[in-house]
């Protein structure tokens, strides 16, 4: 487990009242008016009781800014540690970036720390085709031009802009240079192969605003009005606090299955066709949904699926909702799901439950809370409970293992 850096610099909020609705590892809600921050420990008042939770506890603290409802046009850019922000204005000058977010913060970083940028991001067709362009491995920058809506992506490497902010260097594969006109309407995005500098300073929370952008802090400190906000790729970003709707602190302390790579996968059927896995929906590609309600994370998997996690003995508790899913169709019968633990080359049963669609009103039935402190390696397997896979499958909804 990193060591956390005491980067975290003590916040003393004297007379302004910033209501807050603090979550804990145990459960446990506390609210109050956010007194203090430190690098042990959350303060918040209760009229004249003081209470204070200590950091390792603590998962996230959520304010109540305003909703802001985003434009129609505006630009993504997201750092190389993570964080994203919504721009109506950016520029590149020779090796820096500058940037006016929506919620109006002047922002300047090295270009080293910018990993990409969305021109287009106003658009959700642009958004979901970007993401899945940045989930794609490559060898090179890329700079994508749109083409009467088309997308066309040319590979090569981006250099430094000139120092007035009009065109950036970028040599095509082939060797050839070509100056690109940072105003070209057509100019749709910039993709940069880097990575965070392995020397960054560790990541301490993920601070979201009403305008939805995240910042990936290693520092905040107190200002007048808010945080000032340092991250781990070293940009520095003065929030204000009517702005910020929350601190999460989950980053090291929790982590959703559906969020982590089994390090080893098997799905087998009786059948020709294989229905793999999902993360976040379910087997029809739909939301998950268990007992009347809808969720927004987990795991829906088919029978005879296999699923291990590597938790290195890192975390001690696992908590899951499972069922079969309500909006997917197939033939009765049993499903079995068996969760083991393996601990020193040992395997041990820690939960096995057969399911049927007669237990899909009863959410009780479908709650699992497991210890599992040691556990290296979480198995999970998902099998029908007689001849028959057809139709048989779980959901796993708000599967997470915690510290």
């Amino acid at each position: 487990m990193r060591v956390r850096a005491a980067l975290l610099a003590v916040l003393l909020f004297a007379s302004t009242s910033w209501c807050a609705e603090l979550h804990t590892l145990k459960g446990d809600v506390v609210k109050g008016d956010l007194q203090s921050i430190t690098d042990k420990e959350i303060v918040l008042a209760q009229g004249a009781m003081r209470v204070a939770t200590p950091l390792a506890q603590v998962l996230k603290i959520d304010f109540t800014p305003a909703a802001v409802k985003l434009p129609e046009k505006y630009s993504d850019v997201e750092l190389t540690d993570g964080s994203l922000l919504h721009c109506q204005e950016w520029s590149i000058k020779a090796k820096q970036v500058e940037l006016k977010t929506l919620a109006g913060q002047d922002i300047k970083l090295p270009l080293s720390a910018l990993a990409n940028i969305l021109i287009n991001a106003g658009d959700e067709k642009h958004r979901k085709d970007w993401k899945e362009r940045l989930a794609k491995k490559r060898r090179r920058d890329v700079v994508a031009i749109l083409d009467e809506g088309t997308v066309n992506p040319v590979e090569g490497t981006l250099g430094l802009a000139d120092e007035t902010g009009k065109t950036i260097e970028f040599q095509l594969a082939s060797g050839k240079k070509r100056a690109i006109t940072l105003s070209n309407p057509n100019l749709h995005g910039f993709i940069f192969q880097r990575e965070l500098d392995p020397q960054a300073p560790p990541v301490l929370c993920k601070l979201t605003d009403n305008h939805q952008d995240f910042l990936m802090a290693s520092a905040l400190a107190r200002t007048a009005t808010g945080l000032t906000v340092t991250t781990s790729a070293g940009a520095r970003i003065e929030v204000a606090m009517d702005l910020i709707a929350r601190l999460d602190y989950t980053l090291d302390k929790l982590a959703y299955l559906s969020r982590l790579d089994p390090v080893k996968v098997v799905q087998t059927s009786n059948f020709d066709f294989i229905d793999t896995y999902r993360r976040d929906k379910n087997l029809d590609n739909g939301p998950l949904r268990l007992y009347d309600e809808t969720y927004a994370i987990g795991l829906a998997l088919h029978a005879h699926t296999e699923l291990e996690y590597d938790l290195k003995g890192d975390y001690r508790e696992f908590h899951a909702l499972a069922g079969i899913d309500q909006s997917v169709g197939g033939v009765g019968g049993p499903v079995v799901l068996l969760i083991e633990g393996l601990t020193d080359g040992q395997t041990k049963e820690l939960y096995k439950k057969t399911f049927t669609r007669k237990d899909s009103k009863v959410k009780t039935e479908g709650a699992i809370n497991l210890n599992i402190k040691d556990v290296q390696k979480l198995r999970i397997t998902v099998r029908s409970g007689d001849m028959f896979d057809n139709g048989k499958h779980l959901d796993l909804v708000n599967a997470k293992v915690q510290k």
